[in-house]
């Protein structure tokens, strides 16, 4: 009877210390305790939000800049002489000097088949695109270049357009 005393005794006392630590456990949960693995996932959240904070501190750009651009476009049609733009895409940086190579299609769209980025004091281009994918109308200027801040960062991007109108 001793052995089964003590170990009646034994497996009471494991039951109400389950009990007690299911009981904590679910008063926790009812004050609206958060998971381990949640509270873990905001923690790494809020460490990824300062971070990106961090960086975009950094950013130099300036949404309020309002650059301009010029381009030069050939007087000829035989596509030998590409279309030339220049501009500031940020006021701290040197120009930067865009070549448009194109050729005329079987419709009479002009299509842009390279650009070529430089510095203005430099001769070789640091980019190269190789399919900008432009076509417009012979009428539109430039391809409809621009110098324009498109994903708000405070530099310019440039910007062609990609296809023309259905109609006239």
């Amino acid at each position: 009877m001793d052995e089964e005393g003590s170990g009646m005794h034994g497996w009471l006392r494991l039951c109400i210390c389950t009990v007690s630590l299911g009981a904590a456990a679910g008063t926790a949960f009812a004050q609206g305790a958060k998971p381990l693995a949640s509270a873990h996932l905001n923690d790494v959240a809020a460490e990824a939000a300062a971070g990106a904070d961090a960086i975009r501190d950094n950013v130099r750009g300036d949404e309020t800049f309002l650059g301009t651009y010029n381009c030069v476009s050939p007087s000829t049609t035989d596509g030998k002489t590409p279309i030339v733009c220049h501009g500031h895409i940020s006021p701290v940086l040197p120009e930067f000097y865009f070549s448009l190579s194109w050729h005329l299609d079987a419709f009479g769209d002009r299509v842009i088949g390279k650009v070529e980025i430089r510095h203005e004091s430099e001769v070789a281009p640091f980019q190269t695109i190789g399919d900008a994918g432009s076509r417009a109308a012979e009428t539109i200027p430039n391809n409809g270049f621009e110098l324009i801040d498109v994903n708000f960062d405070g530099y310019h991007d440039f910007r062609l357009i990609a296809e023309g109108t259905a109609g006239p």
